[in-house]
């Protein structure tokens, strides 16, 4: 995951991210956000929570700004992802709790 990110070449208003493929940047989100409650290191957060605005706090609201959201095959790994996200920053970051809210 570290290798991932240190190589992301994506530029966005949030910070580099690494793709901007939909399936994988839900991947990511998922494995950032467990892996930070693997191994309490804030790193995993941060780079999840790059990610969520990105989709939440951005122009790619998975329910606003896409012409569809497939819910079928892996087309759901952001909408898990992002739930993943939530719950994580609902139990130590209130303030990102609210502004995805």
């Amino acid at each position: 995951m570290d290798d991932i990110w240190k190589h992301a070449a994506v530029d966005t208003p949030f910070g580099k991210i690494p793709t901007l493929n939909f399936e994988v940047n839900g991947d990511l989100l998922q494995g950032c956000s467990r892996l930070y409650w693997f191994t309490g290191d804030p790193k995993y957060l941060d780079w999840a929570i790059r990610l969520g605005d990105y989709y939440l706090l951005g122009d790619h609201h998975p329910t606003r700004d896409l012409d569809d959201l497939r819910l079928s095959d892996h087309g759901c790994e952001v909408v898990n992802g992002l739930s993943e996200l939530y719950v994580a920053v609902s139990h130590v970051r209130p303030a990102k709790k609210a502004a995805y809210r």
